[in-house]
């Protein structure tokens, strides 16, 4: 795995301005993110995202099903183990795009190669901040694959916008189309 520089918070002023209005806007909080260390951005990856300490995956489908429905299969989100969890406060820089960056690459191959994932956590909150900011969602002709997390049964989170909603089900998908978010982490 690469060792990337941590850099200061205050270096992305503007961004953290947004994500503080974010969370006071779509969950009431107030937040401070002065103390973040935020990884150091690369080429290609200019969507920051800020995690806030204790945000479980049930308490962001909940979000997710007030603001614009959500579906799952698996009935509770917090057995999945994530790569990174929010026990803290955190930031991952993600690329520029609805449809996610990585077609048809396998786990494994992933991990062979040192790539970090989105997790099934992270991958909700960028869906509930994509919409804050354009009212359209993400991953509208692909399935996400969330390599970052993994289910009890050793599965897969993926998500997809279906039928309207945001969908959550258990993989990996048996089919062509699914695609992984590449992070900076």
């Amino acid at each position: 795995m690469i060792k990337r520089k941590k850099v200061s918070a205050a270096s992305y002023k503007n961004l953290l301005a947004e994500w503080v209005r974010f969370y006071r806007k779509l969950f009431g909080i107030k937040v401070d993110f002065s103390d973040l260390v935020v990884p150091q951005k690369q080429e290609g990856f200019d969507w920051l995202l800020i995690m806030f300490q204790g945000l479980s995956a049930n308490k962001l489908f909940a979000k997710c099903q007030e603001r614009f429905g959500a579906w799952r299969y698996i009935k509770d989100l917090d057995t999945i183990r994530s790569e990174r969890e929010a026990k803290h406060n955190y930031a991952i820089w993600l690329r520029d795009r609805v449809e996610a960056d990585v077609k048809n690459v396998s786990a494994d191959v992933c991990k062979r190669q040192g790539i970090n994932y989105i997790t099934l956590q992270e991958h909700m909150l960028l869906a509930l901040w994509y919409h804050w900011k354009t009212g359209k969602p993400l991953d509208i002709n692909n399935v996400n694959v969330c390599f970052g997390s993994h289910t009890l049964s050793g599965g897969v989170p993926e998500v997809r916008w279906m039928a309207g909603i945001l969908s959550i089900d258990n993989g990996p998908p048996p089919y062509v189309e699914w695609r992984a978010r590449s992070v900076v982490s």
